[in-house]
């Protein structure tokens, strides 16, 4: 196996009742003000990398959300994270999956873009690409991403098995 699969991060969940969320007014204060101005606010830092897109969606423009973040490092064409993740999702959240900008397979697809939006998620942002593009449309969900690949990625507990008590 290659050596990005060797490496899978370990599955460190911070449970949504100890997440410190910004209030409404916070988010809100945010919702009209260009990205920009934000980036210049802190210094000329914070925006994404620049191989991140909105996902083109016909008929829709999405250049900007604003919401909490809840963030996930779900690791090389892995979606473990990601599955974990959507029992924590709270009304008006942006995922951040972070994939350590692997390309070689999507990051998620239109079902998980499908749960995400279906647990109340508002967002997704990560440094890899998708798939699915017709049913990501479908979900209305918002994304982010570097493009579209439609190798698909694996759940790590089907790549790597404990060894069994005879080993």
């Amino acid at each position: 196996a290659s050596d990005v699969y060797k490496r899978q991060p370990l599955i460190q969940i911070k449970k949504s009742s100890s997440r410190n969320r910004p209030s409404k007014e916070q988010i809100d204060s945010f919702k009209d003000i260009p990205t920009g101005f934000i980036c210049d606010a802190m210094e000329g830092y914070g925006a994404l990398d620049s191989a991140i897109k909105p996902l083109s969606i016909p008929g829709r423009s999405t250049n900007h959300i604003a919401g909490p973040a809840l963030t996930v490092f779900s690791g090389a064409a892995d979606v473990l994270g990601m599955a974990i993740a959507l029992s924590e999702i709270k009304d008006g959240d942006i995922v951040l999956n972070g994939v350590s900008g692997w390309q070689g397979t999507a990051a998620v697809g239109d079902r998980i873009a499908g749960m995400i939006k279906n647990n109340g998620g508002q967002g997704l942002v990560t440094d890899g690409p998708m798939r699915d593009l017709n049913g990501i449309i479908e979900t209305g969900l918002d994304c982010f991403c570097t493009g579209l690949n439609p190798n698909s990625p694996y759940n790590s507990c089907l790549l790597y098995t404990s060894p069994s008590p005879r080993d």
